[in-house]
């Protein structure tokens, strides 16, 4: 299986026009028509089941997209442990049939959604606030201090809340209510300890019950962060523990001390089963707390686990060198005294990997019987999954049957051995194992050196997803046994084994053990787990995981209702205390309309109005501001706009965006001019490109500009040349220079224009045409956007050498790091260049070179020649 090039195309928002299933019997499914399920570019998918059918699909988060040579797959993940794959016949853009198990085909359209056909933007009047700019009214908290605030805004966020009410509170908690009142969110200063104030005095109080709501959730999601990144922290420091059990600094005593390096070995197996208690509890902790997240929070979240991946690989990686550089630095007289200490104690070892196989097996086929005893019908998806649980399970329990034979047989064995037989053999393994840590240390190696490339983010969180349903599943089945004898038995081994409190902790948070009995009571009233339990404000304040999430964040216009309030004082005009004033088409002298507006609105979300109507000019006098050359609906978008309302794009016209753009650049209205440039490039075809690049260029828009470039790039030879001619001399020459870059054969039309025989510095050779551009880039030019142009020009070739010399250093790191790796292995009386010869013809395939290596008739003379040369 291969990612799916392809995927893009999946990529949207897709609608379930009909259901057809197969069964044998002829029975029927639920009614899916009318569910709609959103793939983005992040791996991330969303569901939208008003009716709340049972389709199992629609609790999962992620997907991934497969190819084969046959056909194309898409999997969803996420759901009690499982992955419903689905495999796709014809995928198209605006059509997508899915087939799951040969028995069940959907049919989907692609939708355009209200949120992905309107003009969106980030919506927070919380600058009047801070600046306090127009207010006709003061708050003062209980230290005295003055809140100036507006009577508009407030009355649109509280309604008929009594606000003055609100006199005599304490500061954070004031702050956090107006700050809410102009936003519509939590502020990013906002402590566990003020939201818990809040819910005091606000939890009786209808109006305020969405801020309520959000301190609970600010509470609860605070706190699973916290534990999540206290985890996180905890495993990696489990890890340096390790790792500093087989330092330098303990080498010399225990390479003497065998009893040291033995129990050092026990401790480290002790923090690595801590390590994976750890992790399953991470996985279970992410997977109970995440529908409390909002998708924004999940993807935050995973980012940083995905972050801390190169650094656990790394904490693996010198782990393994240490134990490498210690136990390969015994002699033979050592490690007979380390074999001989071991000897003894390998047969009750032997007995605990025993006993704990037994009872792993006796769990796994009491869960199989458990499912066994379950009706299944197979009629519908969830009945097939649990079908294919049911096998895996068996498999499993079939493995774990001839995993105990395996290891009684080697117990039984063990033990008739004589002393000096147990010592030779304890010997011969630890050579063994010795021999195969090189391996694993390369594998590691090439695992960190292309880990950025070889895992997108996309990947991680597919994977990421997976592994963590199917550990929570585990969990949730072993809660549901843990009075059982054979789950209590385990259970017991295990702590028995390692004999640490941390470990009865995490077996208590997974609801695995119960919360009693002297040790576990007094570890929980230990500062260890007060930092573990705690909330944001006991993490060190550089944490890599912001304990604030989307609830501290300005919200989009299209989800705030704030916004929506806002847009609808422009429709009634009430407490309006400013005018536009627009001329007729007919005589611009003669003014016939006047457009009502306020203050403190347009101060808040617009910079030029800020200054206009804060620095004593004329328009701040008057509250007049007179617009000579807008239209009454230009000026209507443009209004709309910054009350928060959404502007449908798909009834905007071009000339509508374009006039968008040119007064969002006038009044510096960044979103807005990011939106309309972001609609535009969307609607780029080869009949406007080099229109919209003149216009884009005019107006500094460097969105749109470069996405003309690209478009140009990709379609010059269809391009529409009409308007070539009236493009300024320097766009002409961005023009040509990207269309021979691309394919100077496919845009001949761009060499036979009137203008190709002037001499420009891009007009050169193919073969001069990166030195041209690189000296066109030094050569001063009196236009930005040229300069803009020929710098990304010289940056796209340097892109590409450093591209090509950092593929060749890992060439160069990959053949190092095999001929290491093969020293380690065949020893140092092979010669450098030999290993470099096999190393080379093996393809830096360390297996295939040490086979090589020893089917060669004389190895001796292979080595002495080597040295030789």
């Amino acid at each position: 299986m291969a990612r799916y090039s392809g995927s893009k195309q999946l990529q949207g928002t897709w609608l379930i026009v009909e259901c057809q299933a197969h069964a044998a019997d002829g029975s029927s499914l639920p009614n899916l028509k009318g569910i709609e399920f959103s793939l983005d570019k992040g791996g991330s998918v969303f569901w939208q089941n008003e009716r709340n059918v049972d389709f199992p699909p629609s609790f999962c988060d992620t997907y991934e997209v497969y190819s084969s040579s046959f056909s194309t797959f898409i999997r969803f993940a996420g759901f009690k442990g499982s992955v419903i794959e689905f495999r796709v016949e014809k995928p198209s853009h605006q059509e997508l049939i899915l087939c799951f198990d040969s028995w069940i085909i959907l049919t989907c359209k692609k939708i355009t959604t209200k949120s992905q056909s309107v003009l969106d933007n980030s919506f927070s009047l919380t600058h009047a606030l801070e600046e306090g700019y127009f207010s006709d009214f003061e708050l003062c908290a209980e230290n005295g201090h003055i809140f100036q605030v507006h009577r508009t805004i407030l009355s649109l966020s509280l309604g008929d809340f009594d606000w003055q009410s609100l006199d005599g509170l304490p500061e954070a908690v004031l702050s956090t209510v107006l700050h809410f009142s102009y936003s519509y969110h939590l502020p990013s200063t906002l402590s566990s300890q003020t939201a818990k104030l809040c819910i005091e005095h606000f939890q009786n109080q209808p109006a305020l019950e969405n801020l309520v709501r959000l301190c609970q959730s600010f509470l609860k999601n605070t706190v699973a962060r916290a534990e999540l990144h206290c985890l996180v922290k905890n495993i990696h420091a489990s890890l340096e523990r390790m790792i500093s059990l087989f330092e330098s600094s303990n080498e010399a005593d225990m390479l003497v001390n065998a009893a040291r390096l033995w129990q050092s070995v026990k401790q480290s197996l002790g923090e690595g089963v801590l390590v994976v208690v750890r992790f399953v509890q991470l996985c279970v902790t992410f997977t109970k707390h995440k529908t409390d997240f909002s998708s924004e929070e999940r993807r935050e979240i995973v980012t940083f686990f995905r972050s801390r991946l190169p650094i656990f690989v790394s904490q693996v990686y010198r782990l393994l060198k240490c134990f490498r550089n210690l136990i390969g630095g015994l002699s033979a007289s050592q490690n007979f005294v380390l074999a001989s200490y071991i000897a003894p104690e390998v047969e009750g070892a032997l007995s605990v990997i025993w006993a704990l196989a037994v009872e792993c097996k006796n769990i796994t086929e009491q869960i199989v019987f458990s499912f066994r005893a379950q009706t299944l019908t197979g009629h519908c998806i969830a009945d097939t999954l649990l079908d294919k649980e049911a096998h895996k399970l068996k498999n499993l329990h079939e493995k774990l049957l001839l995993a105990v034979k395996f290891l009684s047989h080697k117990k039984e064995k063990y033990t008739e051995m004589t002393v000096s037989s147990q010592v030779r053999s304890v010997m011969r393994n630890i050579k063994l194992f010795v021999e195969e840590i090189p391996l694993v240390i390369f594998r590691l190696e090439e695992i960190i050196a292309s880990l950025d490339v070889s895992l997108t983010m996309a990947e991680f969180q597919f994977t990421f997803y997976n592994v963590s349903s199917k550990i929570s599943q585990t969990i949730n089945h072993l809660r549901e046994l843990k009075t059982e004898p054979n789950v209590r038995a385990l259970l017991q081994q295990v702590c028995d084994l390692v004999q640490r409190e941390e470990l009865n902790l995490s077996l208590v948070a997974l609801e695995l053990l119960d919360n009693s009995g002297p040790s576990t009571t007094q570890f929980a009233a230990s500062p260890t787990n007060a930092d573990y339990c705690a909330g944001a404000d006991s993490l060190p304040t550089n944490s890599e995981l912001s304990m604030y999430g989307p609830l501290c964040r300005e919200p989009m216009a299209s989800n705030s209702p704030l916004a929506r309030q806002v847009s609808l004082l422009l429709e009634n005009k009430n407490n309006s205390d400013l005018e536009f004033v627009l001329p007729s088409d007919a005589d611009a002298s003669q003014v016939v309309h006047a457009v009502k507006a306020h203050r403190v609105v347009l101060a808040a979300r617009c910079r030029w109005f800020h200054r206009a109507l804060l620095s004593g000019m004329r328009e701040a006098i008057d509250r007049k501001i007179t617009l000579p050359d807008c239209s009454a609906q230009l000026l209507s978008l443009f209004l709309r706009f910054l009350y928060g309302d959404h502007l449908d794009q798909t009834a905007i016209s071009n000339e509508q965006l374009i006039e968008l753009l040119i007064m969002a650049d006038r009044f510096e209205v960044e979103q807005l001019s990011s939106g309309c440039q972001t609609v535009l490039t969307s609607r780029l075809d080869n009949s406007n490109v080099l229109c919209m690049l003149a216009i884009a260029d005019q107006w500094s828009a460097t969105q749109l500009q470069e996405s003309c470039i690209a478009f140009i790039w990709k379609h010059g030879d269809m391009v529409d040349k009409e308007g070539l001619e009236d493009l300024p001399v320097h766009l002409r020459s961005q023009v040509q220079l990207h269309t021979s870059n691309s394919n100077s054969s496919k845009h001949h039309w761009l060499s036979s224009s009137p203008y190709g025989g002037e001499s420009y510095t891009w007009g050169v050779a193919s073969s001069d045409r990166s030195s041209s551009s690189r000296s066109s880039s030094t050569s001063s030019s009196s236009s930005s956007s040229k300069e803009s142009v020929d710098l990304l020009q010289e940056l796209t070739n340097e892109m590409r050498i450093v591209v090509a010399e950092v593929e060749q250093e890992q060439q160069e790191q990959l053949l190092e790091n095999c001929v290491a790796a093969l020293e380690d292995i065949l020893g140092s009386e092979v010669s450098r260049s030999e290993l470099l010869r096999l190393a080379l013809a093996a393809d830096c395939d360390i297996n295939r070179a040490v086979n090589y290596y020893l089917s060669q008739p004389d190895t001796s003379n292979l080595s002495t020649k080597g040295s030789s040369k």
